[in-house]
Formats: structure tokens, sequence, C-alpha cells
């Protein structure tokens, strides 16, 4: 298995993998801070396309988030409303296609999956 680089040994580690909830969370966190500085540029000056760097970590937690461990905690963590949130103001196809992809992966385990059906937006 590819997993995340970063510590996840210990208490950083999510569940009995060796990803990182340090990574998981800065990830997330840019991932924030990419739509807050899409939504604030010139929808005219072109922008809204993802780093490489951003599209590379997205995908990783998209990977990270086939496992039952991971998906639980992106729930725990109300990753499913960034997520959706994140598609509704993203002016990137890529980067939509990365939050639905996570969206699916977390759909794959039941407690996750009836959380996020259960989301207003969805509705």
């Amino acid at each position: 298995r590819d997993r995340a680089e970063g510590p996840g040994a210990g208490g950083d580690a999510i569940g009995d993998t060796v990803y990182s909830k340090h990574w998981l969370f800065s990830t997330l966190s840019r991932l924030i801070e990419v739509v807050r500085e899409q939504d604030s540029a010139d929808p005219e000056a072109g922008g809204g396309e993802l780093g490489e760097k951003e599209e590379e970590e997205l995908c990783r937690v998209w990977d990270m988030a086939m496992d039952q461990d991971v998906a639980g905690f992106l729930q725990e963590f109300r990753a499913a409303e960034i997520l959706l949130g994140v598609i509704a103001k993203s002016r990137s196809a890529r980067l939509t296609e990365i939050c639905v992809g996570i969206l699916g992966n977390m759909a794959c385990f039941p407690e996750p999956c009836l959380s996020i059906s259960k989301n207003k937006d969805l509705g």
C-alpha cells in the first residue's frame, strides 16, 4: 500500500494505519485555503486551477479514503461537509472530480455512507 508521508506512528496514526492525522488535517486545511483563494480571485483572470502539489496530495487523500479507518476518521472530522462546500464553490473541474472521488470512496463503508446520505445539501 502506498502510505502518506509524515509521521504516523503512535498517537498520530489513523486507526490501525500508518496514515498521519496531522498530515490529513494539514491537507484538508490547504484545500479550504485553495477554495478561498479561488473565491476571492477574479473569475476573468483565469485561475481556479489546482497546483501540482495540491493535486498530488488530494489524490493521496482520495486513495486513503478507501481505507475504512480513514473513511471513519474523515467522517468524524466532518470532511464530507468540507468536500461538499468545496464542490459547490470550486471553479476547477479537477478539484471537483477529486472531491467527488473522496466522497465516493468514503461511501463504500456503511457509517460514512449513511452520514453522507443524510447531508441536507445533497437532497
